[in-house]
């Protein structure tokens, strides 16, 4: 119910930030996050306890896809390529981490079960904080309107006036049509269809293996449930062993954008974000393939330890690289754009969970992982391919960029 509640909410909750601002949006919906975790971590029945989990989750979406949005409000395209990356492997951490001070939590006698939502309230608080008092407006639209308002006032000349205020829709039109465009924008965009049920699938396999890796080390291997819970931490590793091949996509990058600032245009392609992607789509079904049958012939636990690097690996390669370039591809539109990603990967991920288990027990380790394997093996060609056809799928775009020359 956490992550549905978490990819519903972005459709919501991002798009009116490009109405009213980010930092409207950033602060009370974190307080709604550490309220309704509050309100999981003191229920007394298991429906309390969902709904506020549920609802912990629609308000979480916010901060999780507005930070890629301010990304792109604050950096510009050149100093994007060192900031996003690791902004994305930094994101990417807590879902892997988070199972382990999660199990010694539950299994510790000296401490309550609830001790995973207080953990959870106190980080939270501990990045309000600075958020409240340090974080600046970043959306450009509310900025200009806000220098509009001033200069009218210290001068009193009411010309000055900020795009906003030129448009002739109301904000409630505005509104409405903000919160309707991440379903269009996944209707009628490829791009945006494309990564959305890549990154679906990508993480609907990342959360199987709560259920995965109790049949692969705890009644395989015989892991206590708190050494399952660290055998995440191989995941960790594939993610940052990601980082040693930022400097090459760094290069490549700055590479392509100053040759387009030698051929005269404003910017390049938004198809130069896709090298990590590149670099790191085989080795998703590898893994997979790897990890499933050496689980699955009970070779020792360490095959499918080192099989799990590789998916670490390979996901965030694609993540950083699908999250890069949408939010290139569609930079007026970004938080939208993000919002219809986050929404499809986080729904998918959390019907899975439920899924997951009766997968396993039916089908074993490795059929199960072979099947995720072929599935993720067909999208395999999507980074190659988007980097060979992307213009012309932007080209015939509403919403995409076009025109790249000054």
């Amino acid at each position: 119910m956490f992550l549905i509640g978490c990819g519903v909410g972005a459709l919501i909750t991002a798009p009116i930030s490009e109405v009213i601002g980010r930092n409207p949006v950033y602060i009370p919906t974190m307080i709604g996050f550490m309220l309704f975790n509050t309100g999981a971590g003191l229920a007394q029945t298991i429906v309390q306890r969902v709904v506020c989990r549920g609802l912990a989750g629609f308000f979480g979406s916010a901060p999780a896809v507005l930070s890629a949005a301010t990304l792109v409000d604050v950096w510009s395209r050149i100093e994007r390529v060192y900031a996003f990356p690791i902004y994305s492997i930094i994101i990417f951490i807590g879902p892997i981490v988070g199972p382990t001070p999660g199990s010694f939590a539950v299994d510790a006698e000296s401490v309550s079960w609830r001790w995973v939502d207080w953990m959870t309230i106190i980080f939270a608080g501990l990045v309000l904080i600075p958020v409240v008092l340090f974080l600046p407006e970043s959306y450009s639209p509310i900025l200009l309107y806000w220098k509009a308002q001033e200069l009218r006032r210290l001068t009193g000349d009411d010309r000055y006036r900020s795009p906003l205020e030129f448009r002739k829709a109301t904000f409630a039109h505005r509104l409405r049509a903000s919160l309707y465009r991440p379903l269009l924008l996944f209707a009628t965009e490829p791009i945006i269809l494309i990564h959305s049920v890549y990154l679906t699938v990508l993480f609907m396999i990342l959360y199987t293996f709560l259920a995965g890796y109790v049949s692969i080390y705890h009644m395989a291997s015989h892991f206590s449930p708190t050494s399952t819970a660290l055998a995440f931490l191989g995941i960790l590793v594939g993610v940052l062993l990601s980082l040693l091949i930022l400097p090459i996509s760094m290069w490549l990058l700055r590479r392509e954008i100053y040759r387009s600032r030698r051929r005269g245009e404003h910017r390049p392609d938004p198809e130069i974000s896709l090298y990590m992607a590149m670099f790191g789509a085989p080795a998703v079904p590898i893994s997979l393939f790897w990890m499933g049958w050496t689980a699955e012939l009970e070779f020792s636990y360490w095959s499918p330890l080192v099989a799990s690097v590789f998916y670490g690996f390979g996901t965030v390669c694609i993540f950083v690289s699908g999250y890069q370039y949408v939010s290139d591809a569609f930079e007026s539109h970004a938080t939208s754009a993000l919002s219809s990603l986050q929404m499809t990967r986080l729904v998918g991920a959390g019907a899975m969970v439920i899924v997951a288990e009766i997968m396993y027990t039916n089908l074993g380790v490795g059929w199960t992982l072979t099947l995720w394997g072929c599935l993720s093996a067909l999208f395999t060609p999507v980074p190659y391919l988007l980097y060979w056809r992307g213009y012309n799928l932007r080209q015939r775009s509403w919403y995409a960029r076009r025109h790249e020359h000054d």
